[in-house]
């Protein structure tokens, strides 16, 4: 694990973009530019793309995982983003048992 955590400057996009994610076509790269054809077009919503990696949605090119795929169904997009928010911020979990009711 790095030393740092991804964030973004405002998180209210977040849902949205995840419903986004579930009825878009799964493209062949998330990009900045699939961003703005799923229409996210503020500069604040590029940082979805670094969080999205680091979460194992995406690859380092950007190429959309197995994970993302689970996005797409509506029976496990809750289950797999938390699963691998656990994941990525587990650092936090072991400091704060409490933090994982949140």
């Amino acid at each position: 694990m790095t030393d740092t955590y991804p964030y973004m400057v405002s998180n209210n996009k977040l849902g949205p973009i995840f419903e986004k994610i579930k009825t878009a076509a799964r493209p062949s790269k998330f990009t900045n530019e699939f961003l703005k054809t799923i229409g996210f077009t503020s500069s604040n919503d590029r940082a979805v793309i670094p969080l999205l990696r680091r979460l194992g949605f995406i690859t380092d090119d950007g190429t959309p995982t197995a994970a993302y795929d689970k996005l797409k169904d509506s029976t496990q997009h809750k289950h797999i983003i938390g699963e691998r928010m656990r994941d990525l911020y587990s650092d936090l979990y072991t400091v704060d048992e409490y933090s994982r009711r949140f």
